[in-house]
C-alpha cells in the first residue's frame, strides 16, 4: 500500500469516528463534541508508536505525540520512496537505527534544535538529496549515518560534534565544498571516502591527526592544505585523490601511514614545513610523479635527503 493510499484510508477512519462521536451524545456529549473537532482538526494522518506523522505522498511531517515522546525507533519509517522530503518536530532528541534509511526519492531534511543524536544509518541512502544542514545540538552521528548522499552539494556540520563517526558522510560524490567545524576533534575512518566531487576542504584547527581512509577518492581535490596542528596522518587517508596538484604539510606532523598519498599522479609540488622528516613508509608516496617538486626547510634539506624512506626522493628535493 503506497503512502497516498494509507492516507486517504486513515482520513476515512478519521471521517467515521467524527461521525460515531457525534452519534453518542447522551451524558458526555460536550466531552465527545471537543474530541471530535480536535480530530477533524488534524492533518490527513496517524500515529505510530507514539509518533504522528501526516503529509501527502511530498513532505511528510513527523512531532512528537507528547512531551515524553523523545526518540524514533528503529526501522519505523524505512524504505519510504514516495516523500520528496521530511520535517521533524520539535521535541524529539533521536532518530534509532535505520529509522528513515532508503528515502531513495527524499530531496529535502529538516531536523530540530532539540536533536542530539542520530544513530547508525537513520538517513542512509538519500540519493536525490540535495543539501543537508546539521543543527548545533546534534552531538553524534552513527556509523553510516548519512552515506551515499550522492546528489547532495552541500554539507553544513553543527558546532555540537566533537566526534565524526566511521563512514557517517561516506559516498557523497557531488559534494563540492566541506568545512570541518573547529569543535571537531578527530573524523573516524572512511567519514568522507568516495567524496569524489569535493574541491575544497577547511580541516578543523581541533584535529590533530586525520584517519585511515578518510579523504580516499577525493578525486577532485585540486590542493590539499594540512595545518600545523595535525601530527598523524594515517595509511590510505588520502589515496587516489588524483587530480591533486599541491599538498602542503604543517609543521607538527610526525607520520605518515602507508599508502598516505598513493595515486596523487598529478601532483606537481608536495611541501612539508616540519624541521625533522616524519616517519613515513616505502608506500605513502607510491606513483608520485618524478616530476613533482618536494620542498623542505632548507636547514633540514640534507636530513630530508638522508632520512629512511625520503632518501629516494632526494634528486626531487629542494629547500627554501
Amino acid at each position: 500500500m503506497t503512502i497516498a493510499d494509507k492516507l486517504t484510508q486513515l482520513n476515512t477512519i478519521k471521517q467515521d469516528i467524527k461521525t460515531a462521536i457525534n452519534n453518542k451524545g447522551g451524558a458526555v456529549a460536550n466531552d465527545f463534541t471537543v474530541y471530535a473537532a480536535a480530530i477533524t482538526n488534524l492533518p490527513s494522518g496517524g500515529s505510530v508508536n507514539d509518533e504522528i506523522y501526516y503529509g501527502g505522498v511530498n513532505v511528510v511531517t513527523i512531532k512528537p505525540y507528547n512531551n515524553t515522546v523523545k526518540i524514533i525507533q528503529p526501522r519505523n519509517f524505512q524504505g519510504w520512496t514516495s516523500p520528496t522530503g521530511l520535517i521533524i518536530g520539535t521535541g524529539f532528541e533521536r532518530v534509532n537505527e535505520y529509522a528513515f534509511s532508503l528515502w531513495r526519492n527524499a530531496l529535502t531534511l529538516s531536523l530540530p534544535s532539540t536533536m542530539i543524536t542520530i544513530d547508525q544509518y537513520a538517513f542512509s541512502e538519500w540519493n536525490k538529496a540535495t543539501s543537508l544542514i546539521l543543527p548545533n545540538s546534534i552531538t553524534s552521528v552513527g556509523l553510516f549515518g548519512f552515506q551515499n548522499w550522492t546528489e547532495a552539494k552541500s554539507l553544513t556540520l553543527g558546532t555540537g560534534m566533537p566526534i565524526i563517526s566511521q563512514y557517517a558522510f561516506m559516498g557523497w560524490q557531488s559534494l563540492e565544498s566541506l568545512t570541518i567545524p573547529n569543535a571537531v576533534t578527530s573524523v573516524g575512518q572512511s567519514c568522507f571516502s568516495g567524496c569524489t566531487g569535493l574541491k575544497t576542504l577547511t580541516l578543523s584547527a581541533a584535529m590533530t591527526s586525520i584517519s585511515a581512509y578518510c579523504f580516499q577518492y577525493c578525486n577532485s581535490l585540486v590542493d590539499i592544505n594540512i595545518h600545523n596542528n595535525i601530527k598523524t596522518i594515517d595509511a590510505v587517508s588520502f589515496s587516489n585523490c588524483s587530480s591533486c596538484k599541491t599538498i602542503t604539510i604543517g609543521t607538527g606532523i610526525t607520520t605518515i601511514g602507508g599508502q598516505a598519498f598513493l595515486g596523487c599522479t598529478k601532483l606537481e609540488q608536495l611541501k612539508i614545513n616540519a624541521t625533522n622528516p616524519p616517519t613515513i613508509t616505502n608506500s605513502t608516496f607510491q606513483n608520485m610523479p618524478v616530476k613533482c617538486i618536494i620542498k623542505v626547510p632548507l636547514a633540514s634539506l640534507n636530513t630530508y635527503k638522508t632520512a629512511a624512506n625520503w632518501s629516494a626522493y632526494a634528486s626531487q628535493m629542494v629547500g627554501e
